[in-house]
């Protein structure tokens, strides 16, 4: 939910480029552990930055693809989403080949792992078609599916149906708050079936509401209203959040708003205090919309697909659990954090310098 205004184009790009890079810092942090993630994990309350994410991703895609939408067709639109889902579809099928073939000859050892040796091409397979998903490796399955989804979507808002979507979206998130109709409970197992931990039809949601505000952003509709009432009752609401979220976890308070904040399936609690949280960043930005300035996280937003891969794969590689299990001193794992996140800055330049020297970086999206 970002201020629609007359701020400069670049403004506005470096704004939520920070953001997204901000993002992919903290869960790059919260992948790895260690002391620094007692600090990056939640700390506003029950919202992870996996949450943020995605919502930024849809919100640029709302952006983005709002602007092809009306410069041309919905014809051009779809193929422009489809050659951008098969960009991701590409970098998760490299994901997999990058971290599996140097666990394959013994480089290094991951239970998570394990199916592809026991079951290597039934297992390649099932990756292929998002059916086995492993342990960090389920995020671009479902972005995919999002970017599919989002000409159909613009396509809606665009006919005025945005009542009708919103609806759709929100009794799709409920409806899958049921536990018997979490698919992601029924996985195979064994090497089987893995759906990954994200429940795709709860997760939609933010997804949705991203391409919603994205829209919203470039056609000057549905602008938030910002009151000091509103503004008053949402932080005093965020400030609970936050209270229960660091109180006993013996509380009832506790007890009760951690059952209704699952991650998996976005729980009510969570749900709502995401809400709570963007509101009050998109008052700030109503404020002062370039309140984020960093030329470092923009530069990782701007290449955050690219980010996001290696960052995965450097959590495999480094398998942070060997550390913690071997009780190595806090400011020397500390220091390993700190210098493991700025290599981030590597696939961002090398992407970048990339797309200058071949033309056919650019043009493909790779």
């Amino acid at each position: 939910m970002v201020k629609t205004g007359t701020s400069s184009e670049q403004t506005r790009i470096l704004y939520l480029d920070a953001l997204r890079g901000l993002m992919l810092v903290i869960m790059t942090f919260d992948h790895i552990g260690g002391p620094i993630k007692n600090i990056t994990f939640q700390p506003l309350g029950f919202v992870s930055a996996a949450a943020g994410f995605i919502y930024l991703s849809g919100f640029v895609y709302g952006i983005v693809y709002t602007r092809k939408l009306l410069e041309s067709d919905f014809k051009t639109l779809r193929t422009k989403s489809q050659k951008r889902a098969a960009v991701i579809y590409l970098y998760h099928i490299l994901m997999m080949f990058v971290i599996v073939v140097p666990y394959l000859i013994g480089l290094y050892e991951a239970e998570e792992l394990a199916a592809f040796r026991e079951r290597p091409i039934r297992s390649f397979l099932l990756y292929a078609v998002f059916l086995y998903q492993p342990y960090n490796m389920d995020i671009l399955p479902m972005y995919v599916l999002f970017i599919l989804a989002g000409p159909y979507i613009l396509r809606a808002l665009n006919a005025g149906k945005w009542k009708i979507m919103l609806t759709f979206s929100v009794l799709l998130w409920f409806v899958n708050q049921a536990p018997i109709l979490q698919y992601t409970r029924y996985d195979g197992g064994g090497g089987m079936i893995d759906l990954g931990y994200f429940n795709i039809f709860c997760w939609q949601i933010l997804f949705f509401a991203g391409i919603f505000f994205g829209y919203a952003k470039v056609t000057g509709k549905f602008r938030l209203p910002v009151r000091k009432w509103m503004t008053v009752s949402v932080l005093l609401c965020a400030v609970l959040c936050l209270l229960v979220r660091h109180s006993s976890a013996e509380s009832k308070l506790y007890t009760i708003f951690s059952f209704f904040s699952d991650r998996s399936s976005i729980g009510l609690v969570r749900l709502v205090n995401f809400l709570l949280i963007a509101y009050l960043i998109y008052i700030i930005t109503h404020y002062r919309a370039g309140f984020l300035r960093s030329g470092w996280l923009s530069l990782l937003g701007q290449h955050s697909l690219q980010v996001f891969v290696y960052s995965i794969c450097l959590v495999y590689f480094f398998q942070p659990d060997k550390y913690l299990d071997g009780q190595m001193d806090i400011w020397i794992f500390i220091v390993i954090d700190l210098f493991l996140v700025a290599t981030l800055t590597l696939p961002a330049v090398f992407h970048q310098d990339a797309r200058n020297r071949f033309p056919g970086f650019r043009r493909t999206g790779l």
